[in-house]
């Protein structure tokens, strides 16, 4: 019974391996981003060349760690909070633009909050603005993916800069070199989603690898030798398998980053990704209720674990943030802003 455990374990491990891959006062970012972006029509990405297709990592914006807002304490981030505006029931019941500001890490004294739905608020404005960037920045892909792929489509030849850019995309992705087979992976996760995961994961932001190392969504950083070490010893029967070991991030938008590159990439979220693409497709609205019931393999618990996340969504009505956005807000929260 033990060996079939700890082999069972290991399978279920090795399906569930992620991806290991500020802000200036007053800055417009959304001008910036509109300045940047390219001419996607046909003739356009025939002649395309420069920095606008050269991306060491293909659809992030770069942020500067400097320009992380670190603020250890609680009432301290509240309190930034309440300065710039920024309120989290105004996001969730009327759609107000959420602000562009991104925290290094939960506040140290979050557990000590007294009141839950204060510690839950706070949870959650600090996760929303690192969930709607990476959003943002995988909308900009599938954005120029289309573009291409409607080119290629019709007969058109791209430039070889853009065909070294999803060249790029694919090998992050795991992906064939082709707009078509990238489309097919390559999505946003809807905020009700990412967030309830996230507080199930990290226990609204309290657990100590959630604290210590911003492990907000339980990921396991594990390389190509380790990942090929697990797998011979699931095979091997008398072989201890090798301690896993979770993911470290430099700040919270990484997380989430890595995150949406595991939900994207992974064979065990096919699935998943398959009935995300149908909701695209049919120009629905992504649902998070319907998409956590492809998200068994996240967990061991498997259906257990899906009733959890779905009943998370319904209990802190999570669903109202799938509409949440930054709109045109020109704030963006440099770190000598905060008191």
């Amino acid at each position: 019974m033990h060996r079939r455990t700890m082999l069972t374990r290991a399978m279920l491990f090795a399906l569930s391996l992620p991806i290991m891959a500020a802000c200036s006062d007053g800055h417009d970012y959304q001008a910036e981003i509109l300045s940047n972006l390219p001419d996607l029509s046909c003739q356009g990405l025939a002649k395309a060349s420069g920095a606008r297709w050269q991306s060491a990592t293909p659809g992030r914006r770069s942020i500067a760690s400097s320009q992380f807002l670190a603020l250890e304490d609680s009432s301290a981030v509240l309190r930034h909070f309440d300065a710039i505006g920024y309120d989290y029931d105004a996001v969730r019941d009327v759609q107000q633009a959420v602000p562009r500001v991104y925290l290094a890490k939960m506040p140290s004294n979050l557990v000590s909050v007294d009141e839950l739905n204060t510690r839950k608020r706070l949870f959650l404005s600090a996760m929303l603005p690192a969930v709607l960037q990476v959003n943002e920045e995988l909308r900009e892909v599938r954005r120029r993916l289309v573009a291409i792929d409607a080119c290629e489509h019709s007969g058109l030849d791209v430039a070889q800069p853009v065909q070294d850019w999803v060249a790029k995309v694919a090998e992050r992705h795991r992906s064939e070199p082709q707009a078509a087979a990238l489309l097919q992976k390559i999505g946003e996760i809807p905020p009700s989603l990412a967030l309830a995961q996230a507080a199930v994961e990290s226990g609204w932001g309290t657990s100590n690898p959630a604290q210590s190392i911003n492990s907000l969504f339980g990921q396991y950083a594990v390389s190509d030798d380790e990942a090929a070490a697990i797998a011979k010893a699931a095979k091997d029967k008398d072989k201890k398998l090798p301690a896993p070991r979770l993911a470290s991030y430099d700040n919270i938008l990484e997380a989430v980053r890595a995150y949406a590159d595991n939900l994207n990439t992974h064979r065990a979220y096919a699935p998943f990704r398959e009935r995300r693409l149908a909701m695209i497709e049919k120009g629905e609205p992504l649902d998070g209720i319907k998409l956590a019931e492809k998200l068994g393999p996240y967990s061991t618990r498997k259906a257990g674990y899906v009733q959890d996340v779905q009943r998370m969504i319904r209990r802190n009505s999570l669903a109202a943030l799938d509409k949440a956005d930054f709109g045109h807000h020109p704030v963006e929260i440099a770190l000598n802003s905060a008191r």
